[in-house]
């Protein structure tokens, strides 16, 4: 009787790990951090979505959370900021002067990229742009696009706010406390 019960045990544990899902599907909006992968560079592409994987020639950007990001082609730069807790990592993809995109990871409390200036205050973040010194204030996770006040025609497509795990109270406190992940589009 105990060697049956163990057997069904094991046969429902097997059986609720199995997904029905197809192994490439992907819900609408992934709420996963992205990753850049690339060198500093400023380049000419076409993007492809490759799964979850946004490629933009020598760039990929893991975990891509939105559906796609239309360019035909872009210009496409890729920059760095290092700092002793994490970098901040941004590419920018100009659409032949119809968008520009900011998509930005960064491990800092406050930062500027390009026009925008960027502070997080407990669980929102303010944007300024600061061509026009308008600011826009805005939870930390947001998974659809919000208008930013702009005297151009921006949005935020998506936002995500991770804290990350920190040292025992004796290890010294050098890790940064969270990374946050910004996408900004502009008309332009």
């Amino acid at each position: 009787m105990k060697k049956n019960i163990l057997i069904f045990t094991l046969l429902i544990i097997t059986l609720q790990g199995c997904n029905s899902s197809p192994v490439n599907s992907r819900p609408e909006v992934q709420t996963e951090s992205f990753v850049i992968f690339g060198n500093n560079q400023n380049l000419k592409s076409h993007i492809q979505l490759n799964g979850s994987t946004l490629s933009l020639g020598d760039i990929d950007i893991k975990n891509w959370p939105l559906k796609n990001l239309s360019c035909t082609p872009c210009d496409i730069t890729l920059d760095r900021r290092f700092h002793p807790d994490g970098p901040t990592t941004w590419v920018i993809a100009v659409d032949k002067s119809i968008t520009k995109t900011w998509v930005i990871s960064s491990y800092q409390n406050q930062f500027s990229i390009d026009q925008w200036q960027i502070k997080h205050a407990s669980d929102q973040v303010i944007i300024i742009n600061s061509k026009s010194k308008k600011k826009s204030t805005f939870s930390s996770n947001i998974q659809s696009s919000v208008a930013i006040k702009s005297d151009e025609n921006c949005t935020l497509l998506w936002t995500k706010k991770v804290f990350l795990d920190q040292p025992r109270k004796n290890i010294s406190p050098d890790v940064a406390k969270f990374k946050s992940q910004f996408i900004i589009q502009c008309e332009v």
